[in-house]
């Protein structure tokens, strides 16, 4: 007994070490359920299934024939990884017109446990139909056959079509799908895909086209992009049936009664700025028609100008040397609450050169901004100006402004670029207050009276200071001189040199004279050396060099 007990055990005991090693996996029951299939043609099918529960399942179609079920076929052996809620689908081929199928929609998850559930479907025949919609214009105009409407014909079906006016009408033309408009009332199409036809009828007798303009807005006006009206007026001698409005040659829409208005609201019919046509177009009830157009402008509302305190007048012409540099004074008429900044084309080809933003704070209406412009080749330039307002949604831009045309006919050059300013008595260190005199040399290649400035630079980021100097009657002079005190102290402080011809023409700024300025403490050595210069010039070079000294051992 003891013995027959211990078989049972050793048995227990190898059965559950087979199983503890095993492999298992976790993974719940699956259950599919097939969908009804789409997409379906005579001979092809879309088939569909879905994940109803279970997760990392595969799937596959078994499809068959309803009435022959050793007609049948896989699609394709499992395959995939799909989780309950998703929907698996897979196209069948080869199917035969008009025949009755019934479909299987399998999952099976990772332990070998399967679902499978069925949908039936026929699929459909060799002929494809197509649709013929027919319509009259104006209803009341006539009657067609077929009649007005919607109608279904085989594919390669040949339709005679027929116009016949109604009482005081008389048959126009034809138009739609292939048709030639010809006139005739009778048209014969076939239907190898969708068609759309329209018979149209006039007045009979009526051949007086209606009149139709524009009253706002008017020709050439600015519209700001943003919800706009267009009024028309439209008359005719028996009646106007219709108007449309058309942008850019695009059909937009149309009205039926009068007052024939039309509000284009910009969600509706986004505008890129610059130039668009608006045509209206009236018919009668004749089919008699006329249009009137105009142009507009899509931005902001008023286009720059050049102010009247510009050096040449308003929209005045002029003529000018090579590398003259002309100001140019810009002011921009109310523009809402837009800030803007200005775009200059200085050589009439609508591109813009230069922007001027006033150093990123832009400016407000009522602004007056200032272009400095220089040309370097000889010739005739429409100079012209836009605004633009950066900081508001799509940055709308302006019209360009009228041009002022400015004729370069004077033949000049730079002058050339002066040496490193200098101080004649050879000083490098100076006393904040006290007046000293700096000179450079100076050059015109081309013989022209000039003048010029000093530039005066702390390196201490305030602004920099510009002691002038004269015009220069000779054209002949070699040196450019200034004298002017220093209102700052700095240890590194920037001289530097310009010459501008009698043209306004620019030369390069001369290198730096570096120099340091000291405290006003130090002035009344500074004048002394002053009188030194004027009294004792002999002795003025050993003196500098003794006071030097004695001023930095201090």
């Amino acid at each position: 007994m003891n013995k027959k007990i211990s078989a049972i055990f050793v048995s227990m005991l190898f059965l559950l070490t087979i199983l503890s090693i095993s492999p298992t996996v976790n993974a719940d029951a699956p259950v599919v359920e097939a969908l009804k299939p789409t997409e379906i043609t005579a001979t092809t099918a879309l088939l569909k299934g879905e994940i109803i529960s279970g997760s990392n399942c595969e799937i596959q179609f078994e499809i068959m024939e309803k009435y022959n079920s050793s007609n049948s076929w896989v699609l394709s052996e499992y395959h995939g990884n799909f989780s309950a809620g998703e929907i698996f689908s897979e196209t069948v081929t080869s199917l035969k017109p008009e025949t009755e199928y019934k479909f299987l929609a399998c999952a099976m998850n990772p332990n070998g446990e399967e679902s499978w559930d069925e949908e039936e479907f026929t699929s459909g025949n060799t002929t494809a139909y197509h649709t013929l919609t027919i319509s009259s214009s104006p209803s009341d105009g006539g009657s067609t056959t077929p009649s007005s409407g919607s109608h279904q014909y085989e594919e390669g079906a040949i339709v005679n079509l027929q116009a016949d006016p109604s009482n005081g009408y008389e048959f126009d033309y034809w138009s739609g799908d292939d048709v030639d408009g010809s006139g005739s009332s009778s048209e014969t199409i076939t239907m190898n895909s969708d068609k759309s036809v329209t018979a149209h009828f006039k007045i009979e007798g009526d051949t007086e086209k209606p009149t139709i303009s524009i009253t706002q807005p008017t020709d050439g006006s600015n519209i700001l992009v943003d919800d706009f009206w267009v009024y028309t007026e439209a008359h005719d001698n028996v009646g106007v049936a219709k108007v449309k409005l058309y942008i850019d040659d695009e059909f937009i829409k149309e009205n039926l009664s009068a007052p024939f208005l039309f509000k284009i609201e910009e969600h509706e019919y986004p505008i890129e700025y610059g130039y668009h046509t608006i045509k209206v177009v009236a018919y009668d009830e004749a089919d008699n028609s006329a249009e009137d157009s105009i142009d507009l402008f899509f931005g902001l509302h008023y286009k720059p100008r050049f102010g009247r305190n510009k050096e040449y007048g308003e929209n005045a012409s002029f003529y000018g040397a090579q590398y003259g540099s002309y100001r140019f004074h810009v002011y921009q008429p109310w523009q809402g609450s837009n800030l803007i900044e200005f775009g200059i084309d200085k050589n009439g080809d609508d591109v813009v050169d230069l922007w001027d933003d006033n150093n990123g704070e832009y400016w407000d209406w009522g602004s007056t901004c200032n272009f400095d412009l220089y040309w370097t080749d000889l010739g005739t330039y429409d100079v012209k100006v836009m605004a633009r307002a950066p900081l508001t949604e799509n940055q709308p831009f302006s019209d360009w402004s009228d041009p002022i045309t400015v004729t370069i006919n004077i033949s000049n050059s730079r002058p050339d670029k002066p040496s490193k300013p200098y101080n004649p008595l050879g000083l490098k260190t100076f006393v904040k207050g006290v007046s000293y005199t700096f000179k450079s040399e100076i050059n015109d290649p081309d013989g022209n009276l000039f003048y010029g400035n000093f530039q005066v630079n702390y390196n201490d980021g305030e602004n920099l200071f510009y002691a002038g100097f004269g015009l220069y009657d000779d054209p002949a002079a070699q040196e450019a001189e200034t004298t002017f005190s220093f209102d700052r102290i700095g240890p590194s402080v920037e001289i530097r040199c310009q010459v501008v011809d009698e043209y306004h023409a620019e030369s390069e700024w001369s290198d730096p004279f570096i120099v340091s300025v000291a405290k006003s403490k130090e002035k009344d050595f500074n004048l002394m050396a002053h009188r030194l210069q004027y009294n004792h010039l002999l002795l003025f070079g050993l003196m500098i060099q003794l006071l030097e000294k004695l001023q930095f051992s201090k």
